[in-house]
């Protein structure tokens, strides 16, 4: 797939609320001899791509939002995407989505408006096919 997609958690005003580094690294399987601290390449068999972590400027151990480079199309990958969405309270978007994908355990969490003027409503989702069927339209 040639895009990337985002995800973070973000309070009701908008504002970034970081996520610790070692709550996201158990959700990928990170190929360490090809990844950096910040830049991880992440392997589904012979599926791959590549996830950027934006750490906090006063703490490293903090990351205020992940992208995904380039997903697979490995339905783990986005099993392990919903999984982290579900635990940490984090939305995912993408260029041309509906709205923020967020798992329905978290649907009562307030999004702020300009973020759901900008992208639409958000979309539930309740797995990680539910992305893909997002993402795909299929």
């Amino acid at each position: 797939m040639s895009f990337e997609v985002f995800i973070q958690r973000i309070d009701e005003h908008g504002e970034t609320i970081p996520v610790a580094r070692d709550k996201i690294r158990p959700f990928f399987p990170v190929v360490e001899d090809k990844s950096e601290s910040d830049f991880w390449h992440i392997r589904y068999g012979e599926s791959y791509c590549h996830v950027n972590l934006h750490v906090r400027k006063n703490d490293p151990q903090l990351i205020d939002r992940i992208v995904v480079w380039r997903p697979c199309d490995d339905e783990k990958l986005w099993e392990a995407i919903y999984n982290l969405m579900s635990q940490e309270k984090m939305l995912m978007y993408y260029p041309g989505c509906e709205g923020p994908l967020v798992a329905v355990q978290n649907a009562a969490v307030p999004l702020p408006a300009d973020m759901i003027a900008a992208l639409g409503p958000p979309v539930l989702v309740a797995s990680g096919r539910d992305i893909t069927r997002a993402i795909t339209g299929r």
